[in-house]
């Protein structure tokens, strides 16, 4: 059921992109530093997946409690928390077995299967261009990436621009 899940969240169609959660307790907005967000990768023990750094722009950072991790840039004219789903986002997901099941929806028909570096795959679903969701062969982790620009989320991705925090 898990497994279907994780699948149906990768090609559904409608709704907020996946990398805007509703605000909730533990589920607050906060200004990171770079730093800040390398410590929260040691401290929780596993990555956080980031764009790198981007001049002009500051990180917020949104840790729910199932684990999810949002990593946001924001025009430094922009307040933290501001909801709209208008600015590179990448969410970092634990999910058992996520290359199997990142590959498998990438078997939907409305469905387009990208090759990255180390052997990941990434998937963008035409009813939700702006997402794109990349997996790692032998990792627990998928990584969204939401852009309000199609072009632009592709671009992140296969341009090899995402990557854990170090």
């Amino acid at each position: 059921l898990a497994a279907a899940f994780v699948v149906w969240l990768v090609v559904r169609d409608g709704g907020e992109p996946e990398s805007q959660p509703a605000p909730s307790a533990g589920n607050v907005a906060v200004e990171a530093s770079v730093q800040d967000l390398r410590d929260l990768s040691a401290a929780i023990g596993r990555p956080v997946y980031w764009a790198g750094p981007r001049r002009g722009t500051r990180y917020e950072l949104r840790q729910t409690a199932d684990g999810r991790t949002y990593v946001r840039y924001l025009p430094r004219s922009v307040a933290i928390g501001d909801p709209r789903p208008a600015f590179l986002t990448i969410g970092t997901y634990r999910v058992a077995g996520a290359y199997a099941i990142t590959r498998a929806a990438g078997r939907h028909p409305d469905a387009t299967t990208l090759r990255i570096r180390n052997g990941g795959i990434a998937i963008v679903n035409r009813t939700r261009p702006s997402n794109v969701y990349l997996a790692y062969p032998g990792s627990d982790r998928q990584v969204e990436v939401f852009h309000p620009s199609p072009a632009e989320a592709r671009r992140l991705v296969t341009s090899n621009r995402i990557r854990p925090v170090r």
